[in-house]
Formats: structure tokens, C-alpha cells, sequence
């Protein structure tokens, strides 16, 4: 399957360069304006992790099943300064 989504701070901005992972820890990628997208994931249930430094961490859970695209959009919250 395939998980793709956007990540943004509070305003909807896009949030480049922040680190994405699933757990189960089977992929991990940086993101960029357009967000992030991991290709052949095997079925099954799934955290989305995303940290950037300045930012508080975000979190989805998806599920993937088949051959289908599953969207996960995490919004991460900038910290005053």
C-alpha cells in the first residue's frame, strides 16, 4: 500500500524537513513543501510520527489495506518564541 499526507504547522502552512516515521519503524522520510509519501507499505496498522526541532510533535494512526493510497495529515504546533 501506500501512505501519503501533508504535514503543516497551526496557520496550514507546509512544514519542509521534518522527520516522518511509521511504528512499526518500517520507513522514515523527510518531508518536503508538497508533504510525504511512503511506497510499498505492507498491510497492517500504523503510527505516523512526525518531529521537527521548534516544533511539537504530531501523530496519526492509519490502516493499509490493498494496493490502496491511505492519507494521513498531521498538523505540527510551532513553538512560541
Amino acid at each position: 500500500g501506500v501512505i501519503r499526507g501533508a504535514v503543516v504547522d497551526q496557520w496550514g502552512k507546509p512544514v519542509e524537513n521534518a522527520v516522518v516515521q511509521t511504528l512499526p519503524p518500517t520507513h522514515s522520510i523527510l518531508t518536503t513543501k508538497d508533504g510525504y509519501v511512503f511506497q510499498n507499505v505492507e498491510y497492517g496498522e500504523y503510527s505516523i510520527i512526525v518531529s521537527k526541532e521548534g516544533y511539537r510533535g504530531g501523530s496519526a494512526m492509519v490502516e493499509v489495506r490493498g494496493k490502496r493510497v491511505t492519507y494521513a495529515n498531521v498538523v505540527l504546533q510551532k513553538y512560541e518564541e
